[in-house]
């Protein structure tokens, strides 16, 4: 996450958005990338079929962000968000010895320490979101089915421009990707410690979700909504702050998997109109994530 989950520096691991899809790059990784471009070409024929990709104009609330104060305002909190998820994990860094080596438990620190530090803006945006159908659209169960749907079509299509990545990057480097393009992912993997391994995974599955799609849906998408601009390209104004923050946290070929991910986010967000069908998604996906990080020493 760019803001609550997401590495800023080296020190600051509070994210596992980064892909770690079953990647190879030795030579079954054409096979992959064959395996995921027609699973990916499935769902691009289903989101065809059923008109998935025809995005509602006004499905976002009306409200007071629907002008250009609004909007601005929604540009200003995602902004303070920012700052203070960094003040918060530098805060919890300077607990820490910044040249020992980033272990679960400090990983656990810095993460909460820019989880807590959000939660004003966090609570404020449900507040505000209350009293209309943004919190959790026609129904919860509509809004939690949708964001199942979004991670059915979703999965496929992200895990195959993850393996475009990592092929172009063996292709122009020689590098062959190991299939884990987040450090946080490879902590989880290889620190033998696993005291904190559940306060992380809660994290990582349950808050950073609900923080991210805050900032990067409710509030950067919201805005450029609220300015009139159409959906789709809200949808990709917002995921490039979403995956440019990842630079330097993740390996540069799973950049591409991340901004595709983002525009499953935004899509299920303009979709269903509330806020809890991409957090449904994005807690699907880190979960996803790291079973399967987890289950790769097996």
């Amino acid at each position: 996450m760019a803001s609550t989950s997401v590495i800023a520096g080296s020190i600051e691991v509070d994210q596992v958005d980064a892909v770690s899809s079953p990647v190879s790059t030795d030579m079954t990784s054409y096979w992959h990338l064959a395996l995921w471009g027609i699973l990916a070409l499935i769902a691009f024929g289903v989101w065809h079929r059923l008109r998935l990709f025809v995005l509602p104009a006004n499905r976002i609330p009306d409200g007071d962000v629907n002008t250009m104060g609004g909007a601005l305002g929604c540009f200003v909190l995602a902004f303070v968000m920012l700052l203070l998820a960094t003040l918060g994990r530098g805060f919890a860094a300077g607990a820490f010895d910044q040249t020992a080596d980033l272990t679960l438990r400090t990983m656990w620190f810095l993460m909460l320490g820019g989880t807590l530090a959000q939660l004003p803006i966090a609570i404020y945006f449900f507040i505000k979101c209350s009293t209309s159908k943004e919190m959790v659209g026609p129904s919860v169960g509509k809004s939690f089915g949708l964001g199942v749907l979004g991670l059915i079509l979703v999965l496929p299509v992200v895990f195959f421009a993850l393996n475009v990545g990592y092929t172009l990057q063996m292709w122009m480097t020689g590098i062959e990707g190991d299939g884990i393009a987040h450090s946080g992912l490879e902590l989880i993997v290889g620190d033998q410690d696993r005291a904190y391994l559940v306060p992380v995974l809660f994290l990582v599955i349950v808050a950073i979700p609900i923080l991210e799609e805050i900032l990067y849906r409710g509030l950067v998408q919201r805005g450029f909504r609220g300015l009139g601009f159409p959906p789709w390209f809200a949808i990709f104004a917002a995921s490039l702050p979403f995956t440019m923050m990842h630079i330097g946290v993740v390996e540069p070929a799973a950049l591409l998997g991340l901004f595709v991910l983002s525009l499953g986010f935004g899509w299920v967000y303009e979709r269903g109109g509330s806020i809890m069908a991409p957090i449904v998604l994005h807690a699907g996906f880190n979960g996803v994530n790291a079973g399967y990080a987890l289950l790769i020493p097996a």
